[in-house]
């Protein structure tokens, strides 16, 4: 059975602390996997300015791997780049069924 890796943006959002913050939510076959929070700018627009662009997002052995480009000073003729990966509930991965060993690619 292939599965569906999907992802959306949650920006702005007002936690409980009273402070807002920006999320990128991760779903496999329609359920939540992981909750990633990333950068939150109070003088963006809606909270952020675009300088962080997501890539070659993908989940592999329990863990969901990106390629992270944020550019500097509002130039992105310098491009800082950084290659990550953030665990995902071993628990839910085998509620769903996932093998470990299988690739499974962004599909957005």
């Amino acid at each position: 059975m292939k599965h569906k890796l999907t992802s959306k943006a949650q920006l702005s959002k007002t936690c409980s602390d009273g402070c807002n913050r920006n999320f990128l939510l991760f779903f496999l076959d329609g359920i939540q996997i992981l909750k990633q929070k990333i950068p939150y700018d109070d003088d963006g627009e809606k909270g952020y300015d675009k300088t962080t662009k997501f890539s070659d997002i993908y989940l592999l052995n329990g863990k969901i791997y990106q390629t992270r480009k944020t550019r500097q000073a509002k130039n992105w003729n310098e491009i800082n780049t950084r290659c990550v990966s953030y665990p995902v509930s071993k628990k839910k991965l085998e509620e769903l069924g996932i093998n470990p060993e299988e690739k499974i690619k962004l599909e957005n």
